[in-house]
């Protein structure tokens, strides 16, 4: 999708509009006096001094030799005036455009958070995190061009143009025209050739950066498989076609430099000539030929700056696209179809219920889940067992509305998840992944993150039935210890306790525990499953289990195989019968003989 340029530039302004800086109407009031002035001072600058050598030059006596030095004062207040301005409204402008773009990558990052399970997993988190980047600054450009260059210099030659003809003559404005006219010419004629360019660059840069990523996040795996050679080269590869490309974009940017000053130069030549002819036949004086100097020099330098700041906007909208797509793609829910189901719809431990669900994921053919139904009740414990790749996980992240089914129905206690705030739905829901993710701070936030507002005193009781509290006692920096990368400096074991504490701190409604304690060894597992039994009393925990002598308490255990079910029941009753059960559950005992 290409994005329509009118559209990015409405919603700069948009964002320009949301704004919240200190004295924000001031500080563009200022700005746009300072805007609006400082080219008006600009073309004035080399009239007054062109009027004073004209006095000087027709009478030279004493009260004209004080009002020639009255009107050079004029041109250096003016001309410095002129150069300032722009630095001037940099300061009073900064912070508005430094806090628009804290808002552009903040809600762009916000964004990202309410897009779909499809979109995250299909796309590198370090390319996205570049784009949002490089959006962000090519934001700052294109208001930076617009405020500070477009409209400075259309003021400026329009107002220039004018004091040409007043001044000179209107041959004059028709030549400095027509070296605008020759000068955009050449920035259309390149157009095409930045534009694609420029896409091709970022797209690798995009790569580069996801390929970075990858390998710093994976730095463990990588030194354990000894890959770093491949992953390097990987890189090297990427890099270097980004190169190519950064190469042949710079190449199309200096060829049209040569030509945009070419032609800057050409228009310059022919004006100082017409005025010196001028002055010999007698038509205009010597002052008038200096202003015409100053005036064109001083007008094609904004015209040389508005080429940089013109190409520099045409790149600002390019690298502006991939942002705004990812800014225009629809959330993964829509604002719930009935907001009175929001209000108390929980209050107590929920009963949750699947009717008739089917799903597929992007790519796949055949759906992994296909019309299965099953009823988690409410208060009780109830277990999914099944052979790997058989949709259980996929259970969990509809219940936890990471997406909606294709067909069929989540339901609330009776009420879909469609109708239900998925923020509201979350809250009441605490999840212990099987691969705990930590972020990269310190111990303690990682564990108040879905609980915050809990005491020292809450904390440490539940570090104690986490089997958590030797651990913390033996780090440096206690519960203040950095944890590392995705909690690179904690074992898997130390990780999913964390997770387990995190969990129970959140004094959820409902508890999904995905192979919760597979990490742990025996003596801690029986430890924190005893705890989990007494902490999740009267919730409605729902339980994925490889281990099956972990469920065998469960109030009700479900056998989940390609999606279907194909038996229910208590423990007792799936070993009465002959099926999946059963025999998982005899090679299990066979295996806990041979280890003992």
């Amino acid at each position: 999708m290409i994005m329509n340029k009118s559209w990015a530039i409405n919603e700069s302004l948009s964002l320009l509009r949301s704004v919240r800086t200190p004295y924000y109407k001031a500080r563009l009031l200022v700005a746009l006096v300072l805007i609006i002035s400082g080219p008006l001072a600009s073309v004035l600058a080399p009239v007054m001094l062109g009027d004073a050598v004209n006095l000087l030059s027709s009478d030279p006596a004493p009260a004209i030799v004080g009002m020639f030095f009255w009107g050079v004062i004029l041109y250096v207040v003016l001309a410095a005036f002129s150069s300032t301005a722009s630095n001037l409204c940099d300061l009073v402008i900064d912070p508005v455009i430094e806090e628009l773009k804290c808002r552009f990558s903040v809600t762009s990052f916000q964004h990202l958070f309410q897009l779909s399970y499809e979109f995250h997993s299909h796309h590198r988190s370090g390319a996205v995190l570049r784009t949002v980047q490089r959006g962000a600054q090519s934001l700052e450009e294109i208001i930076r061009s617009i405020a500070f260059s477009l409209v400075p210099t259309a003021i400026e030659f329009t107002f220039g143009l004018f004091v040409l003809v007043y001044k000179l003559d209107w041959q004059f404005a028709a030549v400095a025209a027509a070296g605008v006219f020759l000068y955009m010419a050449v920035n259309r004629w390149a157009d095409e050739r930045r534009i694609s360019s420029r896409r091709t660059q970022n797209e690798l840069d995009s790569k580069v950066a996801g390929i970075a990523l990858d390998g710093l996040t994976n730095v463990t795996m990588v030194k354990l498989l000894g890959v770093e050679d491949a992953v390097i080269s990987r890189l090297e590869s990427a890099a270097q076609r980004y190169a190519v490309a950064a190469a042949r974009s710079a190449r199309v940017l200096n060829v049209i430099t040569i030509l945009q000053h070419s032609v800057m130069r050409i228009c310059l030549a022919v004006i100082v000539a017409m005025a010196g002819f001028g002055v010999l036949e007698g038509r205009y004086e010597v002052g008038d030929v200096l202003t015409s100097i100053l005036l064109i020099r001083g007008l094609f330098y904004p015209l040389g700056m508005l080429g940089y700041h013109y190409r520099s906007m045409q790149q600002a909208l390019i690298d502006l696209e991939k942002p705004m797509e990812i800014r225009l793609s629809q959330p993964a829910f829509q604002k719930p179809r009935a907001e009175s189901t929001q209000k108390n719809i929980v209050t107590s431990s929920p009963a949750i219920e699947l009717k008739g669900v089917t799903h597929s994921y992007a790519g796949r053919t055949a759906p992994v889940i296909q019309n299965l139904s099953m009823c988690f009740r409410k208060g009780m414990r109830t277990a999914i067992v099944g052979p790997s790749g058989g949709g259980k996980s996929s259970i969990l992240n509809l219940v936890a509305r990471l997406f909606d089914p294709k067909d069929g129905v989540v339901l609330l206690n009776g009420v879909s998840l469609v109708d239900i705030d998925p923020r509201n739905l979350r809250s009441i829901i605490a999840v212990v992944p099987q691969d705990v993710s930590l972020f990269n701070d310190t111990l303690e936030m990682n564990l108040t993150l879905g609980g915050a507002g809990r005491t020292h005193e809450e904390i440490y009781e539940v570090l104690k039935a986490a089997e958590l509290l030797d651990l913390v006692n033996k780090l440096p920096d206690g519960l203040q210890t950095l944890v590392g990368e995705r909690g690179v400096l904690l074992s898997g074991g130390e990780r999913q306790r964390v997770g387990i504490a995190r969990a129970m701190l959140k004094n959820p409604m409902v508890l999904i525990m995905d192979e919760a304690t597979s990490a742990l060894d025996g003596s801690t597992e029986f430890a924190i499953q005893s705890t989990l039994k007494k902490v999740s009393k009267g919730l409605t925990t729902i339980v994925v289990a490889h281990r099956l002598s972990t469920i065998v308490d469960a109030d009700y255990i479900y056998v989940v195989e390609d999606g279907k079910v194909i038996q229910s029941g208590t423990h007792q009753e799936l070993l009465s019968v002959d099926g999946y059960y059963q025999l998982a559950w005899e090679r299990q005992i066979a295996v806990d003989s041979l280890e003992v």
